[in-house]
């Protein structure tokens, strides 16, 4: 007799192997389950057992590999691809034997391969209920669940299967090793475990078939790729956790202003609120960071993350507390005090402006914030809010820093990729405005970012800007004679708004602009539509047109 697992011939009365140290089983040769030495039947599948010689009634045992004439001719149509006429047999073979376990396991193996998942989960549990704990049951409940992506159970499926494992055939042995590492590298980061189970498959590749052979290469491939990859963060990747860290915030910040008066912005503001919004963005910030390293995929990694991750919510919050608890005590007196168009017009101008990289809007009070002390205080701790979430927001950036220095991680995204982001968020065209100064000259009724006194603002939305909230003012023209702004021109970065005295309110994008030209008066040559005209005085023309064709010329 040879030991079923390296093949050394065994002397007689051996427990175990002298080659391997393996203990030496008795196994049917059909179903593989362990039998008595002097039995005649097998007691699990009632197969007759081969015996050496009538004299001393000893069990000779199959070699695991040694297949059986049913297992033959299965394996044969598989090879054919006649899966069909495979089934067929086996379900043949189940009606001659309901108890045949091999049978059993060959018919869940060929509806898989038919894509029958769930015909062969019913035939699973068929068999779980006749032969629970046997290694093929165990086995194809394995399989089963790792192609169904159900990996925690497969896992631990494998775990009761490993004790068992030397009763199975070396291709499943092999193959549940390589489902194993692919389980700890790509779900739980594993990775020096998930090497050492693909050490232990490749003990078995030779005796793969060919079919088994190409998936375990398939799956060793994939790891060892997985293994040897550097984790490249260029523009998209940094875009990606950029933008999933503020998403959340950046629509509290729209929704805000978007509202026309201060007393329902600062209705909607509670430090519950903004403490939820902080957390939803670090949460999101380190998931999607997660998924970027997941091919890194070590559990110390993880680990770290989860720390990196706790660190900046419990810094996060300590700086948050003062501020929070200011507005909750300030917020009944300040919406109290916030009747004013023009207070509103600048809580609105100034936030949004802030936020978006327009630093030092807030501390630009009008004489009236001035002398309310309540609104002016609220803006000084709204502004040392949003300041927290910038910092936190670099901060958590930070994060990618501490990690290239032990972990196989580069940079390769622009300088600049902050700048743009934030002029995406903000309005793709935010960098007009260094052009519409340029092209304005001295001019003394023109005001630009962050100096537009907020009560012009104010009443130039009111009259005839309707500003969208994805858009941002970028400069003023104030054409009244007595500063009230009612009337004039407002440039955002994606429109141009304009009102002339006793005339109805008008705006344009730049994108559908083709010309602009006149003196007395300017016309606007509109793509697709009748011709817009701005009639202000012949000077006042003249600097619009300058500053329209500045825009132009900057967007084409």
């Amino acid at each position: 007799m040879n030991c079923h697992c390296c093949k050394t011939d065994l002397p007689e009365n051996a427990k175990f192997c002298p080659n391997c140290g393996t203990k030496v089983q008795l196994l049917c040769p059909h179903c593989k389950i362990e039998v008595p030495e002097n039995a005649k039947f097998c007691h699990q599948c009632g197969a007759v057992l081969q015996q050496k010689t009538p004299k001393t009634q000893e069990i000779t045992v199959l070699d695991q590999n040694e297949k059986s004439e049913f297992k033959k001719q299965i394996d044969a149509l598989i090879d054919k691809e006649k899966y069909t006429e495979a089934l067929t047999v086996c379900e043949e073979k189940l009606q001659q034997d309901t108890n045949n376990l091999e049978a059993l396991a060959e018919k869940i193996g060929l509806l898989v391969r038919l894509e029958n998942l769930k015909e062969a989960f019913s035939c699973l549990g068929e068999m779980q209920k006749r032969f629970p704990d046997e290694p093929l049951t165990l086995l194809d409940t394995f399989v089963l669940l790792f192609l169904s992506e159900k990996y925690d159970l497969a896992l631990e499926t494998s775990e009761k299967l490993l004790p068992k494992i030397s009763q199975l055939d070396k291709d499943d042995q092999g193959m549940t090793f390589a489902f194993r590492a692919f389980i700890l590298f790509t779900q739980k980061g594993a990775n020096q475990q998930a090497l050492e189970e693909l050490k232990q498959a490749e003990k078995f590749e030779g005796y793969f078939n060919q079919e088994s052979k190409e998936l375990y290469l398939q799956i060793k491939t994939q790891l060892e790729n997985l293994n040897n990859q550097e984790i490249i963060i260029g523009n998209d990747e940094f875009r990606i956790l950029y933008q999933n860290f503020s998403q959340n915030f950046i629509e509290f910040i729209q929704t805000y202003c978007e509202e026309k008066n201060l007393h329902t912005a600062v209705s909607m503001v509670s430090a519950a609120k903004l403490t939820k919004l902080f957390n939803a963005s670090i949460t999101n910030g380190f998931n999607t960071l997660r998924e970027i390293l997941q091919p890194i995929g070590t559990e110390k990694l993880a680990e770290e993350l989860n720390t990196y991750e706790e660190d900046l919510r419990t810094k996060t919050s300590r700086e948050l507390e003062p501020f929070l608890d200011e507005i909750n005590e300030l917020k009944k007196e300040v919406i109290e005090n916030t009747a004013s168009s023009s207070t509103s017009g600048f809580i609105e101008g100034a936030v949004k402006g802030y936020f978006f990289g327009v630093l030092g809007l807030l501390d630009s009070f009008s004489e009236d914030k001035k002398s309310n002390n309540a609104i002016n205080e609220w803006d000084t701790s709204f502004k040392e809010i949003i300041q927290t979430f910038i910092n936190s927001r670099v901060a958590f950036l930070g994060v990618l820093d501490s990690l290239t220095e032990k972990y196989p991680i580069s940079y390769t995204f622009d300088d600049d990729i902050v700048d743009q982001i934030e002029a995406e968020n903000s309005g793709s065209n935010s960098n007009l405005l260094p052009v519409l100064q340029e092209a304005a000259g001295a001019e003394d009724k023109v005001y630009f970012t962050p100096d537009i006194p907020a009560e012009k603002l104010g009443e130039a939305k009111k009259s005839y800007a309707f500003i969208k909230s994805d858009e941002k003012v970028l400069c003023l023209f104030d054409s009244t004679l007595f500063g009230g702004a009612d009337d004039g021109a407002v440039f955002t970065d994606k429109r141009f708004y304009w009102h002339e005295l006793m005339d109805s309110p008008k705006s344009v994008e730049y994108s559908s602009i083709t010309n602009v030209w006149g003196k007395e008066k300017l016309t606007l040559k509109v793509k697709g539509e009748t011709d817009l005209y701005v009639d202000f005085t012949e000077d006042e023309n003249k600097l619009l047109k300058r500053m329209l064709n500045a825009v132009l010329k900057n967007i084409c």
